[in-house]
C-alpha cells in the first residue's frame, strides 16, 4: 500500500505558515496509510510503526477499515478541524484520499449509510483517557456536515451545541483522565432517505453517581459543581438565589492531591468564566454552557431550577446529625438545613421527618414510626444527593432529547449510531478500589469486545463456511465464557439479584455465594488467598480484583420512601418531577402552608410513592444494566459497524510524543488490532454476490451486447481477463483480497470515462431533437404575430386623427367656458376630491353610531367567576393546590398561538375565556393552532363544544384526551405548555390561603 507523504499541522496555531503548506509538510520518510498492508507484520512491527508515526505528530492511521488513535494529549492546531478539512473529507471516493482522519471514517459512513440504505453506527472504545469523547465528537461534526441539511430550522447548531452540557453534568477529573466521561453514550441521529437530519436520540449508561458524594485521592465531582461556583460569579444574581457557603468548607469538594501536583479546580473558577486553552482541568466553561443552554432553548425558568436544585445537592454535605443507635435529630446550623430545603423547595419540618424518621409497616395494615442512628442518617442524605443528582443528569438527557426532536409525524428512515461508552477501568493501577461500576463498565467493554471479535472474525469465518471457501488457518480469542459466567442464567447478576432480594444478606454472604458458584471457574473467577471481601476476574483486557465491599446496598439503589415522597411535593418544578411528582405542577407563587400541614401532605406523599413501588417488580442495579446493555446490542446488530480504537500512548498524560512499550502493546492486545491486521491481509474482506460482480465489471471480461448469466466461471472468466489470479469463487459470491477491489476499480476508469463522453454526447443530441420543433414553432408564432403587428398603425391612424380633432375643438370650447364665468365673477367648480372627501366622513360618524353594544363579561367578572366557581373545583390545579403547567389565565386568543406556535405538535393550553364565564382550549396539531370552546351547563358540568361525553372537572378533560383524540384527526393533549419565568396571568386567580 502505498505512503503517502505528509504531516498532521503542528501543534499549536501553525503561526507564519499556510494550511496547505502545514498540511503538505513531511517529516522523515514516508507513513503506511494502512498498516494492514505493511509486507512483514508482527507485534513488534506494528507497534514501531505507531510509535515512529505517533513521533512525527501522527496520532491516526488506518488498520484495514478500523481507524486507531493515539492520544497527543494536547490540543492540535485548529486548522486541523476547521471548515476548509472539513471540506477536504466530503464526499471521499475512498479512505485512501486524503490522510486517516475522523472525519474519513464519518463521511464513508454517512455515505454508506444513503447508499444501501441501511443504518450505520461507530463503537468508540479504549481505555479511559484513550480519547474517545473527543473522537466522537470529531465523527459528529463531520456527519452534520455531511448531511443534506435539516427537516426544521437550527436543529444541526443544536445537535453540535448539545455537548458541552453532557460533559458538564457527566465527566470528572480522574486520576487516568482530566475530562473523564463517568457515564456511557449512545448517540442516534436520525436521518430522512435523502440525508436530512430529523433528529437526534441520547441514551445514557450508569452514571458514577457515588462520585457526587466521595472521589478518590487526585480526583474530584462533576464538572458542573465548579461551574456553579464560577456561574454566581459572572451573574451575580444567582449569588443570592443560590445562597451556597464557602465550596471549601462543603465535603463534597475536599481536594485530596494525588502524585502529580495539581491545582484545584475551586483555586481556579476565574479561568471557568470564559474557557480557552488556559483552562486544561476543565473543558467546559460558563460561557460555553450558556452558549449551549441558550440555543437548546431551556428557559430562564429550567436554569434557575436545575441550579438550584444543585445547590441543594450541594448543601446536603453540610448536615450534621447527633444521637446515638436509638435516634438521632439534626445538629450544626439549623439555617444551612433551612437553606437547603429552600433550594428543593421543601418545607423544613417534612424533610427533617423524612431524614431522622421511617415509617415500618405491620401486619394488618399498621405501621410505627422508628428513628435512624446518627450514622444511618448521615448515610441517607448523601444517598438522596446521589440519587437526586442521578434522576437529574436523566432529566437532562431526556430534555436534550425533546429540544432535538423531529417534529410532526414523519417517519425516520435511516440513523447514524455514534457509541462512546466507559473504557476498561481498574483503578486498583491508581492505589483505588473496583467495586460494582466497574464490574458493569467492564461487563459493557466485554460485550463490545465480543461484538467486535465476533463482527471482524466470527462472521468472517462463518461466510467463509458458507462459500466453502477454507479459512482454517484464521483463529482468534472467544470471550463469550465470561459473558457466560456474568449474564447466565444463575450466574453472577442472577445470583447477586437473588442476595439483594433477601434482607438479611450481606455482602459476605454474597462473597461466599459467589465462591461456591464459580470455584470450578479457575480461568475465568478467582477467590482471594485470604478471607478478604474481594475476588479477581480475569477479562480479555487483563486481571482486575473486585472489593465486594457496599454490593448489595449499590444493586439495590432504592432511596428512603419518606425522602421521595417528600421530594415528589417540592415547589422546585423539576425536583418534583424527577421523584414522580405529577407532572403538570408548576411552582409558581407558593402557598404558605403550617409546618404540621407540610408534614401531613409529605406523608400522603409518601403513601402514595409506596403505592406505586408495591405493585412494581424489583428493579436491581444489574438487571437494569443487564437490560440496557440488551437493547443497546440489539440496536448495534440491527446496523452496519465501523469501529475507532482509541490508543492511550502512556500513563503519565506525557505531551512530549512518548509511548511505553509494554502498556501501549497491552492495548493493541486486547482491541484485537493484531488480530486485525493479520485477517486483512490472510482473509477476504470483500465479497459481493455473483450478480454485483457481474454488473459492476461485466465490461472487463465479456461483450456488454451479450446477455452473461451471473455465475461462478463467468466471474472467474472476468477475473481471469483482468489477470487476477488469487481472488475465490464461492457458491453465491466472489471473494477478493483488500487490494483486487482497487485493482479491478483502476481497469474501470478508462470505460468509466468513455461512458461519460458518450453520455454527454447523447444527452445533447436528445436535446437538440427535442427543442427542434419547439424552435420551429415559436419562429412561425412570430412571424404571424408581426405581421399582425404591422397591420395595427394602418387600421388605428384615421381614428388618432379624428380623436386629436375633437380635442382640440373641445379644449377651445372649455377655454371660451371658463373665461366668461371669469368676467362674471362666478367661483370656479367645486373640487371633486374635496366632495368625496366630504361624503366619507359623514358615512364614517354614521357607521360609528351605528357600531352595536356587546354584552361581554368585564375582566374582574371572569376572575371573580374563577375564583367563586373554578377554585372551588380545584379547575386546572394539582392535589396540593398549585396550578397545572397547562393551565393559564386570561389569555387571548393571538397570544395563545403566538405560545403555541413554536411548539411540538400535542402541546396544549387550557385558558379562562375573555368573552365568557367559561375556559377555551388551545392545541397545536399538524403544525396548525387550533381552538375549542369549553361550556359549563347549570350543573357545572363540562363540554368540550362539538363533543357529547361531560366531565366534572377539567383536569378530568386533560386525562381522557391523552389518549383519546378531540376530533377524528388523531390531535390529543400530549405536552403542557408552560412559558416559565412569572405567571402573571395565575397570580391574578390566587386565592388567599386563611388556614
Amino acid at each position: 500500500g502505498f505512503h503517502f507523504r505528509w504531516l498532521f499541522a503542528a501543534m499549536g496555531d501553525a503561526k507564519g505558515s499556510g494550511y496547505h503548506e502545514a498540511w503538505e509538510n513531511q517529516v522523515g520518510d514516508g507513513w503506511w496509510e494502512d498498516l494492514s498492508e505493511m509486507a512483514h507484520l508482527t507485534e513488534e512491527t506494528l507497534l514501531d510503526e505507531l510509535k515512529r508515526q505517533y513521533a512525527g505528530h501522527r496520532y491516526m492511521t488506518w488498520v484495514g477499515d478500523i481507524l486507531c488513535v493515539m492520544n497527543p494529549f494536547q490540543l492540535v492546531s485548529r486548522e486541523f478541524v476547521s471548515e476548509a478539512c472539513l471540506e477536504r473529507y466530503l464526499n471521499l471516493p475512498n479512505k485512501k484520499a486524503w490522510p486517516p482522519h475522523n472525519f474519513a471514517m464519518a463521511d464513508l459512513a454517512f455515505q454508506k449509510m444513503l447508499l444501501h440504505a441501511k443504518n450505520q453506527v461507530v463503537t468508540i472504545s479504549g481505555e479511559s483517557g484513550a480519547g474517545k469523547t473527543e473522537s466522537a465528537k470529531l465523527f459528529i461534526k463531520m456527519i452534520v456536515h455531511s448531511s443534506n441539511g435539516s427537516e426544521f430550522e437550527g436543529l444541526e447548531e443544536k445537535l453540535l451545541k448539545v455537548n458541552p452540557i453532557l460533559e458538564s453534568f457527566g465527566n470528572a477529573k480522574t486520576a487516568m483522565n482530566n475530562n473523564s466521561s463517568r457515564f456511557g453514550k449512545f448517540v442516534q441521529i436520525l436521518f430522512s432517505k435523502e440525508g436530512a437530519i430529523q433528529g437526534a436520540m441520547q441514551t445514557e449508561y450508569l452514571l458514577e453517581k457515588s462520585r457526587v458524594c466521595s472521589q478518590g485521592i487526585g480526583e474530584q465531582n462533576f464538572h458542573i459543581f465548579y461551574i456553579m461556583f464560577a456561574w454566581m460569579q459572572v451573574f451575580p444574581e444567582y449569588a443570592a438565589l443560590l445562597d451556597l457557603p464557602d465550596p471549601k468548607d462543603m465535603k463534597y469538594f475536599q481536594f485530596e492531591m494525588g502524585p502529580v501536583e495539581e491545582d484545584d479546580l475551586l483555586d481556579c473558577l476565574d479561568q471557568l468564566k470564559e474557557g480557552g486553552d488556559d483552562c486544561p482541568r476543565c473543558e467546559i466553561s460558563v460561557k460555553e454552557l450558556k452558549e449551549t443552554i441558550d440555543t437548546l432553548g431551556f428557559t430562564a425558568n429550567e436554569i434557575e431550577n436545575i441550579f438550584t436544585a444543585l445547590a441543594g445537592i450541594a448543601k446536603l454535605s453540610m448536615l450534621e446529625f447527633e444521637g446515638d443507635e436509638d435516634g438521632c435529630k439534626l445538629a450544626g446550623d439549623r439555617a444551612q438545613f433551612e437553606s437547603m430545603c429552600k433550594s428543593f423547595g421543601i418545607e423544613p419540618a417534612a424533610m427533617e421527618f423524612a431524614l431522622t424518621t421511617h415509617v415500618v409497616e405491620l401486619p394488618g395494615g399498621q405501621s410505627v414510626e422508628k428513628k435512624y442512628a446518627d450514622h444511618e442518617s448521615a448515610s441517607l442524605a448523601d444517598s438522596t444527593g446521589k440519587d437526586c443528582y442521578a434522576k437529574l443528569f436523566h432529566f437532562i438527557i431526556e430534555a436534550c432529547n425533546k429540544k432535538l426532536s423531529a417534529r410532526g409525524s414523519a417517519r425516520t428512515s435511516l440513523a447514524m449510531g455514534v457509541l462512546d461508552i466507559f473504557g476498561f477501568e481498574d483503578f486498583e493501577r491508581q492505589g483505588g478500589k473496583n467495586s460494582l461500576e466497574q464490574l458493569c463498565i467492564n461487563l459493557a467493554n466485554e460485550q463490545l469486545q465480543y461484538f467486535f471479535t465476533e463482527h471482524i472474525f466470527g462472521q468472517e469465518l462463518a461466510a467463509y463456511a458458507a462459500e466453502g471457501i477454507d479459512g482454517a488457518d484464521i483463529t482468534y480469542e472467544d470471550n463469550q465464557p465470561m459473558l457466560n459466567l456474568i449474564l447466565g442464567k444463575r450466574m453472577m447478576f442472577d445470583t447477586l439479584n437473588e442476595q439483594s432480594k433477601l434482607k438479611r444478606s450481606t455482602d459476605d454472604s454474597c462473597l461466599e455465594a459467589f465462591h461456591q458458584k464459580f470455584e470450578k471457574s479457575k480461568k475465568l473467577y478467582e477467590p482471594p488467598r485470604m478471607a478478604n471481601p474481594e475476588f479477581n476476574m480475569h477479562h480479555y483486557a487483563g486481571s482486575v480484583k473486585y472489593t465486594t465491599t457496599g454490593f448489595l446496598n449499590k444493586n439495590r439503589d432504592v432511596l428512603a420512601v419518606e425522602i421521595s415522597g417528600c421530594m415528589a411535593i417540592a415547589q422546585n418544578h423539576i425536583v418534583a418531577v424527577i421523584f414522580g411528582g405529577e407532572e403538570g405542577a408548576i411552582g409558581g407563587k407558593a402557598r404558605k402552608v403550617s409546618a404540621a400541614k407540610a408534614l401531613s401532605k409529605a406523608k400522603q406523599s409518601t403513601k402514595n410513592i409506596k403505592g406505586k413501588r408495591s405493585g412494581a417488580a424489583t428493579n436491581f442495579l444489574a438487571k437494569q444494566f443487564k437490560a440496557s446493555l440488551v437493547s443497546l446490542m440489539d440496536d448495534l446488530n440491527k446496523a452496519e459497524p465501523h469501529f475507532i480504537r482509541c490508543i492511550k500512548p502512556n500513563q503519565a498524560k506525557s505531551k512530549e510524543w512518548e509511548v511505553e512499550d509494554e502498556y501501549a502493546t497491552r492495548q493493541l492486545r486486547y482491541t484485537g488490532m493484531l488480530d486485525t491486521t493479520r485477517i486483512r491481509r490472510e482473509g477476504y474482506p470483500s465479497r459481493p454476490t455473483f450478480a454485483d460482480f457481474m454488473e459492476r465489471y461485466k465490461i472487463l471480461g465479456h461483450p456488454m451486447s451479450k446477455e452473461v448469466p451471473p455465475t461462478g466461471p463467468n466471474c472467474q472468466e472476468i477475473l481471469a481477463h483482468a489477470g487476477v489470479s488469487e481472488a475465490k469463487i464461492g457458491k453465491t459470491k466472489v471473494f477478493m483480497k483488500h487490494y483486487h477491489g482497487q485493482a479491478l476499480d483502476e481497469m474501470l476508469k478508462p470505460f468509466s470515462s468513455a461512458a461519460m463522453l458518450i453520455g454527454k454526447f447523447g444527452v445533447g443530441f436528445l436535446a437538440r431533437a427535442r427543442c427542434r420543433p419547439v424552435i420551429e414553432h415559436k419562429r412561425k408564432q412570430d412571424s404571424i404575430v408581426k405581421a399582425w403587428l404591422e397591420t395595427i398603425p394602418k387600421l388605428a391612424n384615421p381614428f388618432a386623427v379624428t380623436c386629436q380633432a375633437g380635442k382640440d375643438e373641445d379644449g377651445e370650447a372649455m377655454l371660451a367656458l371658463w373665461k366668461k364665468r371669469e368676467d362674471e365673477g362666478k367661483p370656479p367648480p367645486v373640487s371633486i376630491a374635496k366632495t368625496d372627501a366630504s361624503v366619507a366622513e359623514q358615512i364614517k360618524r354614521s357607521a360609528s353610531r351605528r357600531e352595536p353594544k356587546t354584552g361581554k363579561p368585564t375582566r374582574d367578572q371572569v376572575i371573580e367567576f374563577y375564583k367563586t366557581m373554578g377554585d372551588q373545583q380545584g379547575a386546572g390545579q394539582t392535589e396540593d393546590g398549585r396550578f397545572c403547567a397547562w393551565f393559564h389565565g386570561i389569555v387571548s386568543r393571538n397570544k395563545a398561538e403566538k405560545l403555541l406556535a413554536s411548539e411540538q405538535d400535542g402541546t396544549f393550553i387550557i385558558r379562562l375565556a375573555e368573552s365568557r364565564f367559561g375556559y377555551s382550549l388551545s392545541i397545536i396539531w399538524r403544525g396548525r393552532v387550533k381552538h375549542f370552546a369549553i361550556d359549563l351547563d347549570s350543573k357545572g358540568m363540562h363540554t368540550i363544544r362539538g363533543n357529547s361525553r361531560k366531565y366534572r372537572y377539567l383536569n378530568q378533560i386533560v386525562a381522557f384526551h391523552k389518549n383519546h383524540s378531540i376530533t377524528d384527526q388523531g390531535d390529543r393533549l400530549l405536552y403542557p405548555c408552560n412559558p416559565g419565568g412569572e405567571r402573571h396571568d395565575l397570580t391574578e386567580l390566587e386565592v388567599e390561603d386563611n388556614e
